[in-house]
């Protein structure tokens, strides 16, 4: 492997680990509070606001995906 082909791989081992672990969490008691019937942050839902964070999370961690996963490809075809 070349050393920019390396960062890449590590990079889209990043966005891979990232996008599970993050849909794990969204399942704990962290986003959904045990035995609280309304908590609120800011006047809206704690829930609603985790969840927003969460989205931009998620397209943060696919754009960093497609981002190392095309170089990745890119390179192997061109090294064929």
């Amino acid at each position: 492997l070349y050393p920019n082909q390396k960062i890449m791989k590590k990079l889209w081992n990043f966005a891979r680990i990232g996008v599970i672990t993050l849909s794990i969490l969204i399942f704990t008691p962290l986003v959904i509070p045990k035995n609280e019937y309304k908590p609120e942050f800011m006047g809206l839902p704690y829930t609603l606001w985790v969840g927003i964070l969460a989205y931009f999370g998620y397209v943060a961690l696919i754009m960093i995906g497609i981002y190392a996963h095309s170089k990745v490809k890119k390179e192997e075809g061109a090294h064929d």
